[in-house]
């Protein structure tokens, strides 16, 4: 039971952050757009989650700051400015349903997972490129850009220690925010690993509901909970 709430309490954590971020964004947006613009009924998590990307690919890899700076920074910064212009930036009504779906939804993914243990979550679907991006997460947690490659350069670690630096140019934004999400302290990294993936499920769950309703498709959440309970976006 401990490790359920706080696994969904991360997941909302997560989430609540990606608001507020995407709340500064989405106000920026109506402030330079059009009037038009502010009858829009913007999907603020993901436009948030999209943002705080943005920045930190940029503060990791341009200006070489450490994945728990880079956290430290934005939450920061994101307090700052709701803090001193509390007019600009007007909270945005969020349904009541749609918590209640994103609660639903991390709820069934954690319990299925806790229940069907670590064989389970280590070694369901492609496991040979999630232990690729978990090990090049666990060196992006550890050290900055400019010093995974010092270390290997260097050599200054015995053969067996795993500094790894392979891949760390492929698909590097996923890595860099999977890296976020082990500075927390649950069962072990996999896990870990899976509360990260549940929160993208989040995310695209309210993205692929704002995406339907809004070309006009009728009952848009239940082709939505089709869509991230089908085996395919699961295996992905």
């Amino acid at each position: 039971m401990k490790i359920y709430i706080l696994s969904v309490g991360i997941i909302f954590l997560a989430l609540a952050f990606s608001y507020f971020v995407g709340l500064i964004t989405t106000n920026l947006i109506q402030k330079f757009m059009t009037d038009n613009s502010s009858n829009i009924d913007f999907p603020i998590v993901p436009i948030g989650y999209g943002t705080i990307s943005l920045l930190s690919n940029y503060l990791y890899f341009n200006l070489n700051l450490s994945s728990k700076l880079i956290l430290l920074l934005i939450f920061t910064l994101s307090v700052l400015l709701i803090i001193i212009f509390p007019s600009f930036f007007k909270l945005k009504k969020i349904r009541f349903s749609e918590i209640i779906s994103v609660f639903f939804i991390s709820s069934i993914f954690i319990l299925f997972i806790l229940f069907q243990g670590e064989q389970f979550y280590i070694f369901r679907g492609n496991h040979w490129d999630s232990i690729n991006y978990l090990s090049t997460a666990l060196t992006i947690k550890d050290f900055d850009y400019r010093e995974i490659f010092e270390l290997r350069e260097a050599n200054t670690y015995p053969k067996e220690s795993y500094i790894y630096t392979g891949d760390i140019i492929y698909r590097p934004l996923v890595k860099l925010i999977l890296s976020f999400f082990l500075h927390f302290q649950l069962e072990n990294y996999f896990f870990q690993y899976w509360i990260f993936k549940i929160f993208l499920i989040c995310n695209i769950f309210i993205s692929c509901q704002f995406f339907l309703k809004n070309i006009g498709i009728k009952n848009s959440k239940v082709y939505t909970y089709i869509f991230i309970f089908s085996s395919w976006f699961l295996y992905i």
